[in-house]
């Protein structure tokens, strides 16, 4: 039934709520489930990371002496499930990306120069597509980036 019907035919007719009150309920806020902290040493953020890049992450990892067991890749979906701005165990922070946003850095960090940020390292490079390319040196600074890092110089 249409409001305009409903008008026509209940005009002048007393209506009650057999069903009474509706107890107006609480709204409460919802539960958000508690945020995973980094388990390893090295964690490395990246938007996505299809089979190309993780092979190239793996080779780029290996040449400082770092294997897939001791670091821990995050892509940007999963950012939300983990509490960034305590990093528990990590002790190096590598950013394939800029994602100072997400981790809440006063100072952003230069890309390819080592930086410290409340007692971890933090290296910022290009997306792992863009080092892939080359295009402007990218690997040449990232490796020496890493070295440092790592402590290889």
């Amino acid at each position: 039934m249409n409001r305009a019907l409903a008008s026509f035919v209940f005009t002048g007719e007393t209506l009650f709520n057999l069903k009474g009150p509706v107890a107006a309920e609480e709204a409460k806020p919802p539960v958000l489930p508690p945020r995973k902290n980094p388990e390893k040493r090295t964690l490395i953020l990246v938007d996505f990371l299809p089979d190309a890049d993780r092979e190239l992450l793996t080779r780029i990892m290996a040449s400082v002496g770092v294997t897939p067991d001791d670091i821990e890749v995050l892509h940007q979906q999963q950012f939300p499930e983990y509490d960034l701005q305590t990093l528990g165990r990590v002790e190096q922070v590598i950013t394939f990306g800029d994602f100072s946003e997400v981790l809440q850095w006063t100072e952003k960090p230069v890309k390819y120069r080592l930086a410290a940020h409340a007692g971890k390292k933090i290296l910022l490079a290009d997306p792992l597509t863009m080092v892939g390319r080359n295009l402007a040196g990218e690997k040449r600074n990232l490796w020496a980036a890493l070295k440092e890092m790592f402590g290889l110089s």
